[in-house]
């Protein structure tokens, strides 16, 4: 039987009543990584810094 991968959950953040210019800024400044990552809708901001584990993933 297959087990499940047991791993480090993900760091989220969201941030509340942002301007697009502050997404933008961020973004711009952080072109080079691949973490964390930035969401936007509306206003909401949402940061991610993905777990270790599913980065390893994803290099595979």
């Amino acid at each position: 039987m297959a087990e499940a991968l047991k791993s480090a959950p993900e760091g989220r953040v969201t941030l509340h009543n942002v301007g697009w210019g502050t997404y933008e800024r961020l973004v711009e400044e952080d072109l080079d990584r691949s973490a964390p990552r930035f969401f936007y809708d509306r206003g909401e901001l949402e940061i991610v810094s993905p777990s270790f584990e599913h980065e390893q993933i994803a290099r595979i």
